[in-house]
């Protein structure tokens, strides 16, 4: 039986893989996002959101594996979101101000959620995808955005909102996967990690 590891302190993805039965062990490897993001960047110029969502994925799930001593039994899942709108990535907001000023970029309008994931096993084998969601959001006003970030913590979400939470009242309709949007592409994940020898059912 293999090993599974998630590579992810969100609470949301560990709550995913719970519900459809997964056993797993979270280690979650020292890793600056930014910095490795940003050094990839001036190395190769321009990333597509797809492409780093699944960069940091991989990295996470290679360094969470090396974490490790008895790595030929084990397989370690990496994933990130982010939300894209005109093509740029809004990140987790620093501030209330900064989410707020997220919100109205997202007000009235469709954006694309993209969660890259990766799995890294022991034995050399390795997986690595992305799944894209459209959410389409209802026009809001800056006070409702403000009311919203007020009352539910958002500073450790991409785009500074959470689709399950007290954002879905901003929620018209999205076309894909709808844990993509929250954090993780179930179906997809869980086909992977079949393949992996890692059992749901």
């Amino acid at each position: 039986m293999m090993r599974l590891i998630l590579a992810s302190a969100s609470p949301r993805r560990s709550e995913l893989l719970s519900n459809v039965g997964v056993n797993y062990d979270i280690i979650v490897p020292k890793f600056d996002e930014r910095a490795f993001m940003e050094e990839q960047m001036l190395l190769r110029g321009y990333i597509s959101p797809q492409e780093q969502t699944y960069m940091l994925a991989y990295q996470k799930a290679k360094r969470a594996l090396d974490c490790i001593d008895k790595k030929s039994d084990a397989v370690a899942l990496g994933a990130d979101t982010s939300v894209v709108v005109d093509d740029v990535i809004l990140g987790k907001p620093k501030d209330e101000q900064e989410a707020v000023e997220m919100l109205m970029m997202l007000s009235g309008r469709a954006h694309k959620v993209v969660s890259g994931f990766a799995l890294v096993a022991g034995d050399g084998r390795e997986y690595i995808s992305f799944e894209e969601t459209k959410v389409y959001m209802r026009a809001f006003t800056e006070t409702e955005a403000l009311n919203y970030v007020q009352r539910e913590y958002v500073l450790d979400k991409a785009g500074a909102y959470a689709i399950q939470g007290k954002a879905s009242v901003f929620v018209e309709k999205i076309d894909g996967c709808y844990f993509n949007v929250v954090g993780l592409p179930v179906f997809r994940v869980t086909r992977a990690l079949e393949d992996f020898g890692i059992k749901v059912f």
